[in-house]
């Protein structure tokens, strides 16, 4: 899930990695594995903004895993909606 200003800089395309802990349960999930697609979510609820971007590798740097975003493959539900007051 991504806050709505970092899924809005993907959009803009001013946001080409996303950086993730070096931790153990990210290990088990990016090591030795490939992936297509990443699925984003602006928020949880079930009518959130998402978005599909192309998996285009991951490295591991001094303090974080860096995810390197490729190009967007679907995109539901944006720009946000003004919620009724």
């Amino acid at each position: 899930m991504l806050k709505h200003e970092h899924f809005a800089k993907v959009l803009e395309g001013k946001k080409s990695y996303e950086f993730l802990d070096l931790s153990d349960y990210w290990k088990s999930r990016l090591e030795g594995r490939d992936y297509d697609l990443i699925l984003f979510r602006c928020g949880p609820l079930p009518d959130a903004p998402e978005m599909l971007v192309e998996f285009a590798g991951c490295e591991k740097w001094s303090h974080s895993y860096a995810i390197k975003l490729g190009r967007i493959v679907e995109l539901k539900r944006w720009p946000l909606k003004p919620q009724p007051l």
